[in-house]
C-alpha cells in the first residue's frame, strides 16, 4: 500500500475570488461555507453523506478513484443517529459498469443465501461479455456493499435491532447495487440504424423493455423544452421534432460532447492566453456546434444517458412512495464516467426533466386549483439542489502537473490547481468569465473536483506527506486532524498492494522524457509552416510508401512526416477497424490509417507533445475527418491512465490495431510501454523500428 498525491477542491456557493491555497486564508474564505476551499477526505465524506443524491464521475477502473468511492460508501454506512430509533434506509448504488440485463447477476451476488464469490461474479460478467469493464479495482467496494446488504437481511430475519447493531455499525443502512446502463448491443443497434422508421421501432422496443420512458413521456418533455430558450438560443439541439427517431438533447450537453471530440476550447482558455487564432477556431458558429456532423454518435451517448436517468428515476419514485409510509430516506450514489454528468448535463439533466414531468403529472392528477410550474415541482421532487452534490475526478496532467517532484509538493499542487485556467473557468471560480464559458453552462463542472496523480510509479512516503501538506489553523495536517493527536490515517491516500512493486521513476528517466517533449513541442510550434513536399516524397518513397499512399497523405501534410519506416507494409487495416497510432506526431500515418479504416472505422492518435497534438487535431478538422479521427495527449508509458480521459471511442473499449512509427525507441521505460500496449488493449501491433531491415 502506497500513498499518492491528490487534492479535493470544493466549490463554494459563490465560488468567486478564492484563488488561494489552503495554507493561507483570504477574506473570502473567512466568510465561511460560501467560498471554495480544499478539503481532506473526511471532510469530503462529511459533506457528501448529508446529500440524498451523490454523482460520482470517474475514469473507469482507476484504483485511486475507487479508493475515494470506498471511503464515501463507508461514510454513508456509518452516518447513523444512535440517539433515537429510526427506520432503516437504503443506499442505492447505480453502476454504469453493469447493464440492466445483469441485474439478476448482481442480485444473486448480493443475496444472503447465495454462495457466489467475487471470482464467480467476474467470470459470469465476462461470459455475458457486453460491457467489458475491468471490475477488479472495484472488488473491495462491491464486497463492502454486499456485506452491508447481507447484514440487513440477516438482522431482519431474526436478530433483534440491538443485537444487529452490536454486530454491525451499519445496521441502520443497507446497500443495493443496481445495473445502470442499457446493454451495449442495444445502443450499438440504435447507432447503426439507417432510417427514421428503424430508429423509432428501436426506441419503442426499448421503452417496452422498461429501459426508456414511454414515447408519450418523451414527447411531453420534448414539447416543454422546445419552448425554452437559453441566451436567445433553443435549449434543445437534438430531438426537437416528434417522430424523427431522436432523443432530446440539450445544446449545452452537445457542446461538451463535441468539444471532447474536437478539442475545441469551450472555456475561452486560449482567448485568455492571447492565442487569437486558436480562440477564433474555438468559437462556435452563430448556430452553435455542427450537430449534423456528430448526430449519430451523440444519439448513442443520449440513449445511454436517458436509460440511466430513467433507471434512477424509477428507483427514486419507488423510494419516495416507500418513505412516505416508513419514514426512511434513501440515498443514491451514481457511479459513471464523468462525460455522462459534467456540468450536470447528461444523466443529471435528463433525470431533472423526468422528475419535473412526473411532478407536473402528479399535480394534474390531484386537480389542484393552484398549479405551480413543472420546474418548481421538479425541484421539490428532487429535494432541491441542497440534496444533490457531484464529485468529478481529473488527473494532475490535466492541470499541467507532469513531473514527480511537482506532484510530491502538495502545497504547490494546490497553487497549480487554483491557477489552472481550466479549473478556474470550468469550476466557475471567478466572475470574469468569457461569454463562451459561464453563460453556456448553468452549473459548474462539479461541486468537488478530485485531482490525483495518475502515474502508477509515483508514490509518496508518509513523512513526505506530513511535510508538504498545508496546515489548518491548529497546525495539524488536514489529513490527520480528524484522527486525534496528529495520528496519520494509515489507510489515507493509498493504493492497492499490487502497485507496491512498481519501479519509481528516477531523475534520468524524467529528464529524458522532458527533453523529448520539449524537442517535439518545438517541432509542433512550427508545423503550420509549409515544408518541402518534393523532398518529403523522396524520403517516403525510400521508406516504401507507395505513390497512392503519398497521394492520400497529400501535399499539405506530407512534409510533416516524422517516422522511420512504413508500418502499413506490415498490416492491412480493414474497413471499420479501430486503430490507435502511438506517438502520432503531426498525424501523417494517422490520416493514412483513417483512409484504410474508412467511415465506419475510428482512429485515435496519441503523442507526448501537446503542440503536435494541437496541430494534428487542427489538420483533422481541415481534412474533414474529425468524426472518426481524434488526437490526444498521452504518454505511452501511462497509456491506460491517459486513455481513461478519452471519450471519443464511446462504443469501443479496445482497439483492433496499434501502429507506431519511431515512438517506442524514445520511451525511457520500454518494458512498461510494451506492457501498456500488448497487455491491455490491442490485438495486433506494428512498429517499423522492430524490423531488422525495414527496406528489405
Amino acid at each position: 500500500m502506497r500513498p499518492f498525491s491528490h487534492k479535493f477542491l470544493r466549490r463554494g456557493a459563490c465560488g468567486v475570488g478564492v484563488l488561494q491555497p489552503s495554507g493561507g486564508v483570504s477574506g473570502a474564505q473567512e466568510r465561511g461555507s460560501e467560498t471554495s476551499k480544499f478539503l481532506a477526505m473526511e471532510e469530503v465524506a462529511e459533506f457528501l453523506r448529508s446529500k440524498r443524491t451523490v454523482w460520482f464521475g470517474e475514469y473507469h477502473s482507476e484504483t485511486r478513484i475507487v479508493w475515494v468511492l470506498e471511503k464515501l460508501a463507508r461514510s454513508f454506512l456509518s452516518s447513523v443517529d444512535r440517539t433515537r430509533s429510526r427506520p432503516r434506509r437504503c443506499l442505492h448504488v447505480v453502476f454504469e459498469h453493469f447493464s440492466f440485463e445483469m441485474q439478476d447477476l448482481l442480485d444473486e451476488y448480493q443475496s444472503s443465501k447465495s454462495t457466489m464469490e467475487w471470482s464467480n461474479l467476474v467470470e459470469k460478467y465476462k461470459e455475458i461479455g457486453t460491457e467489458g469493464h475491468d471490475l477488479d479495482p472495484y472488488r473491495r467496494f462491491c464486497e463492502l456493499c454486499r456485506s452491508s446488504g447481507r447484514s440487513r437481511t440477516s438482522s431482519s430475519e431474526g436478530e433483534s435491532g440491538a443485537s444487529a447493531e452490536g454486530k454491525n455499525s451499519s445496521a441502520d443502512t443497507t446497500v443495493k447495487m443496481h445495473g445502470g446502463f442499457i446493454p451495449r448491443p442495444h445502443a450499438s443497434a440504435f447507432m447503426k440504424a439507417q432510417t427514421t422508421e428503424e430508429k423509432e421501432v428501436l426506441l419503442e422496443n426499448l421503452a417496452s423493455r422498461g429501459y426508456l420512458p414511454s414515447g408519450q413521456t418523451i414527447n411531453r418533455i420534448r414539447r416543454r423544452l422546445v419552448l425554452e430558450v437559453q441566451e436567445n438560443k433553443p435549449k434543445l439541439i437534438a430531438g426537437r421534432e416528434k417522430g424523427v427517431g431522436e432523443l432530446p438533447g440539450s445544446t449545452g450537453h452537445f457542446t461538451l460532447f463535441e468539444s471532447m471530440m474536437t478539442s475545441r476550447d469551450i472555456y475561452g482558455i486560449e482567448e485568455e492566453a492571447g492565442d487569437a487564432e486558436q480562440a477564433g477556431d474555438a468559437e462556435a458558429d452563430d448556430d452553435g456546434p455542427n450537430y449534423e456532423q456528430y448526430k449519430k454518435i451523440f444519439q448513442a451517448q443520449l440513449i445511454k444517458d436517458w436509460a440511466m436517468a430513467f433507471r434512477i428515476f424509477q428507483l427514486m419514485t419507488s423510494s419516495t412512495s416507500s418513505s412516505s409510509t416508513s419514514g426512511s430516506t434513501d440515498q443514491f450514489l451514481i457511479v459513471a464516467g464523468r462525460a455522462h454528468m459534467q456540468h450536470r448535463h447528461g444523466v443529471p439533466e435528463v433525470l431533472r426533466w423526468l422528475l419535473e414531468d412526473h411532478a407536473c403529472q402528479q399535480e394534474m392528477m390531484m386537480d389542484k386549483d393552484k398549479q405551480t410550474t413543472a420546474a418548481e415541482k421538479g425541484k421539490a421532487a428532487s429535494d432541491g439542489e441542497d440534496q444533490d452534490a457531484m464529485l468529478l475526478a481529473q488527473m494532475m496532467f490535466e492541470v499541467d502537473l507532469d513531473e514527480k517532484h511537482q506532484k510530491a509538493d502538495l502545497a504547490g499542487c494546490e497553487k497549480a490547481i487554483l491557477e489552472s485556467p481550466l479549473v478556474r473557468k470550468a469550476m466557475q471560480l471567478e466572475e470574469d468569465l468569457p461569454s463562451s464559458a459561464r453563460l453556456r453552462f448553468e452549473y459548474p463542472l462539479a461541486d468537488i473536483l478530485f485531482t490525483y496523480d495518475e502515474d502508477d510509479t509515483h508514490t509518496l512516503a508518509l513523512e513526505d506527506v506530513e511535510k508538504t501538506q498545508p496546515t489548518h489553523d491548529d497546525g495539524a495536517c488536514p489529513h490527520t486532524q480528524s484522527q486525534g493527536k496528529g495520528k496519520q490515517d494509515a489507510d489515507l491516500m493509498k493504493v492497492d498492494d499490487a502497485e507496491a512493486d512498481l519501479k519509481v521513476d528516477d531523475d534520468d528517466h524524467d529528464e529524458v522524457k522532458k527533453g523529448t517533449t520539449e524537442a517535439y513541442d518545438r517541432v509542433g510550434a512550427t508545423a503550420s509552416r509549409p515544408g518541402n513536399a518534393r523532398k518529403a516524397r523522396a524520403i517516403l518513397t525510400y521508406l516504401r510508401y507507395s505513390t497512392e499512399q503519398q497521394e492520400i497523405i497529400g501535399d499539405n501534410d506530407i512534409y510533416n512526416y516524422q517516422g522511420v519506416g512504413n508500418p502499413f507494409r506490415c498490416v492491412t487495416i480493414e474497413k471499420g477497424e479501430r486503430v490507435i497510432d502511438l506517438g502520432s506526431g503531426l498525424g501523417v500515418d494517422t490520416f493514412l490509417a483513417a483512409h484504410y479504416a474508412g467511415k465506419p472505422g475510428r482512429v485515435l492518435g496519441v503523442d507526448i507533445s501537446r503542440k503536435e497534438v494541437k496541430h494534428a487535431q487542427a489538420r483533422a478538422e481541415a481534412r474533414g475527418v474529425v468524426d472518426r479521427v481524434r488526437f490526444q495527449y498521452a504518454d505511452i508509458e501511462k497509456l491506460a491512465d491517459h486513455l481513461r480521459k478519452e471519450h471519443f471511442l464511446i462504443e469501443l473499449p479496445a482497439f483492433d490495431v496499434a501502429i507506431s512509427n519511431g515512438a517506442f525507441c524514445l520511451a525511457p521505460d520500454k518494458r512498461k510501454a510494451f506492457q501498456q500496449v500488448f497487455l491491455q488493449y490491442f490485438a495486433a501491433s506494428f512498429m517499423p523500428e522492430m524490423l531488422a531491415d525495414r527496406n528489405a
